[in-house]
């Protein structure tokens, strides 16, 4: 089933930030690149999330669970966090839903 726009909205900022910090393990499977990130370390992507939200540890824990029970993402034996199945197509629609920003132009001194 493909997530619609509509769907996205659904999704809580808390759950969208955690999933965005999963990024590079997509990004560098889909570009091809020459180092592969297969997975993100907790501690990463907690601070992501504590930093943006204000969330405790035990917050971040809880929506961690929450995705684990959906599916949207996987743990390895050494704790290193990766989306899989619909996360994996959640997490590219936010990301396409999400605008690119500009680079601002660094002023002269």
């Amino acid at each position: 089933m493909a997530i619609t726009k509509e769907d996205l909205q659904k999704v809580p900022e808390p759950y969208k930030t955690f999933m965005q910090a999963l990024w590079p393990v997509i990004r560098t499977d889909e570009d091809g690149s020459i180092v592969r990130v297969t997975g993100i370390p907790y501690h990463m992507i907690e601070s992501i999330v504590a930093d943006r939200h204000g969330y405790s540890q035990t917050q971040v824990q809880t929506l961690s669970q929450q995705l684990q029970a959906r599916g949207w993402i996987e743990v390895d034996k050494f704790g290193f966090y990766r989306p899989a199945g619909q996360g994996i197509e959640a997490l590219r629609a936010i990301n396409h839903a999400e605008p690119v920003a500009a680079v601002p132009e660094l002023p002269e001194f």
